[in-house]
């Protein structure tokens, strides 16, 4: 889990850079032409996305990673995978007429890290573990059950974990994120600035730290 925690990491900071050139340049501009395209990749257990992509995974079947989008901006879209995570960036500047869409089947995710503007859902997580860091203003639902979560958003983001049952869960928000989530033995959260976290699962230990105008609640 570590070297896959260290590869989601590396991951993210090649994907903000890119971003940064998506921004400061003209690029491609979409033509408007939707196009379909699969994409064939090893096999991998963590995901890494950036960038404004409404990305919907479900975990439990065969693999299958698919783009929709603009029909002359699919091929700048770059799918590969390091270190056991699947990285989706790009290889130059680009602005979309057709919303870029992720879709992915995955016989097990372990782990997701999203920056920028993307949102998304993952249906059906198992497994000991799961963790998601989430920056920018990314956007997510988690459904499933896991034996430990740990959830860690900065910045605008939301993250909404009630249907994903965990039975211990770490979780942490910076600046003015949103977290829900369900623990049903025990919690530790805690929150930097303006941001919140809210609790289902009355878990049986709870840890809180709350610095700012934040909160942390139970319900």
């Amino acid at each position: 889990m570590r070297s896959i925690a260290a590869a989601v990491a590396v991951a993210v900071v090649v994907s903000v850079a890119l971003v940064a050139c998506n921004i400061a340049g003209a690029g491609i501009k979409g033509n408007g032409k939707a196009q379909t395209a699969q994409r064939a990749v090893p096999g991998f257990r963590a995901l890494s996305v950036s960038g404004a992509i409404d990305v919907r995974v479900v975990v439990g079947g065969k693999q299958s990673v698919e783009l929709r989008g603009d029909e002359n901006v699919l091929p700048i879209i770059r799918t590969r995978v390091t270190n056991d995570t699947l990285v989706v960036d790009s290889t130059e500047s680009y602005s979309s007429k057709v919303p870029l869409e992720l879709r992915i089947t995955v016989p097990a995710l372990e782990a997701l890290s999203a920056s920028g503007a993307c949102r998304g859902s993952i249906q059906g997580i198992t497994g000991e573990s799961f963790t998601l860091d989430a920056s920018g203003a990314t956007s997510f639902e988690l459904a499933g059950a896991t034996d430990r979560l740990r959830l860690d958003v900065s910045g605008s983001g939301t993250v909404g974990a009630r249907r994903l049952v965990a039975a211990s869960a770490t979780v942490g928000v910076s600046g003015a994120g949103e977290i829900e989530l369900t623990a049903t033995s025990h919690l530790a959260a805690s929150v930097s600035g303006a941001g919140s976290i809210d609790y289902w699962g009355n878990p049986g230990r709870v840890e809180r730290s709350v610095s700012g105008a934040g909160s942390i609640e139970g319900h």
